[in-house]
């Protein structure tokens, strides 16, 4: 089985700690199957508290992961987790969805504490794309009310969900941080160049490309499309992000699922001649005029080399951590059992369920 962990540093979240006590009932999803209060600490990683909501809200995902990428294998005919089915030699589901629950507990504290370390926050501007896009998401749903009632279904406030949202701006900060000269992440040439393919030689090129019509009697409009862009972006109070907006969204290079931060690009490299030439005569966030190749009509920004392993270098840093950190599980976690968490999370799922369809079936007499 591929490891949860690696696909979960691709989208490595930060989470503020959660308050560990209260003098309120406790209540919510987790409560009702458990009768755990959520805001008690389960366990300290690094010295830091993480609650019970946290901690099974971790362990609800993975099992879910399991459960719908792996049914042929680790679920029974009664839709329950073949949990001492062993995932690899000496290793059970039971084993690896706790390790990976633990693990990704790990990730959160240790992204929080280096954004406190490092005096990551978010700007007013962050803050507002931020509400944004939990409204959006919200209006998607039905509205407030709806949105609350999801993520309770999932065991978790609006406010510990807002905390989590917040991880994908901290994380672009501290990414930034590996590119920044005298920042304590900063990617020194030394380990930059142990990557693979990165070489002095090589520059990153990133691109946004549309192709050719099939009508060539098109193809000046295209390019007077791209004209038309290319003046929009250079215009922009920032046109590295106005570049990346449009890459992002318009580009119809398909091969920027996997290269999002660009190409690298050597004399050597088994690219167009037309882009390879420009991207090579491009100074650091230089962008060129439009260029055209034999697939279509191009612009191009050089951007730095520290763009292309930034992610991996990061990852490698937080996975080293995650390795050292120290672990200290408190009195609640002796009695937690997953096997019989995930079974009544089932049970309540199927209740729900059930509900729903009794009471559809109600409307339609």
């Amino acid at each position: 089985m591929k490891k949860l962990t690696a696909l979960l540093l691709a989208l490595v979240l930060a989470l503020t700690t959660l308050t560990a006590c209260s003098t309120e009932e406790p209540e919510g999803l987790f409560y009702d199957l458990t009768g755990l209060d959520p805001a008690a600490t389960m366990l300290r990683i690094e010295g830091r508290d993480v609650p019970v909501e946290m901690y099974l809200y971790w362990v609800l995902y993975v099992c879910d992961y399991v459960a719908d990428s792996y049914a042929s294998t680790f679920v029974n005919e009664d839709g329950s987790l073949k949990w001492d089915e062993e995932v690899e030699t000496g290793v059970t589901l039971r084993d690896y969805v706790l390790e990976e629950a633990l693990n990704t507990a790990k990730m959160y504290i240790i992204v929080e504490k280096w954004a406190e370390d490092y005096g990551i926050t978010l700007n007013d501007e962050a803050e507002a794309a931020m509400q944004e896009e939990l409204g959006i998401i919200a209006e998607q749903l039905g509205g407030q009310e709806a949105f609350e009632s999801y993520l309770a279904e999932r065991g978790i406030t609006p406010e510990t969900n807002e905390r989590m949202s917040r991880v994908f701006y901290l994380y672009a900060n501290m990414l930034d941080l590996t590119k920044e000269e005298g920042s304590p992440l900063y990617i020194e040439d030394e380990v930059l160049y142990q990557y693979d393919g990165v070489t002095e030689d090589a520059v990153l090129a990133d691109h946004i490309l549309l192709f050719y019509p099939e009508d060539e009697s098109e193809r000046d409009a295209t390019r007077q499309s791209m004209e038309e862009i290319l003046e929009i972006i250079r215009s922009d109070e920032d046109p590295e992000e106005a570049f990346n907006f449009v890459a992002d969204n318009y580009s119809e290079d398909t091969g920027r699922a996997y290269y999002p931060n660009g190409y690298l690009v050597t004399a050597d490299s088994p690219y167009v001649q037309a882009f390879k030439d420009t991207a090579l005569s491009l100074e650091e966030y230089e962008i060129s005029d439009v260029v055209e190749s034999e697939y279509g009509y191009h612009i191009i920004m050089r951007k730095p080399l520290r763009d292309y392993v930034a992610d991996l270098y990061l990852a490698d840093l937080i996975t080293v951590a995650m390795d050292n950190a120290e672990v200290e599980w408190t009195e609640l976690s002796e009695g937690f059992d997953v096997e019989a968490f995930y079974a009544a999370y089932q049970a309540h799922e199927a209740a729900v369920e059930e509900e729903a369809g009794n009471a559809a079936a109600d409307t339609d007499t």
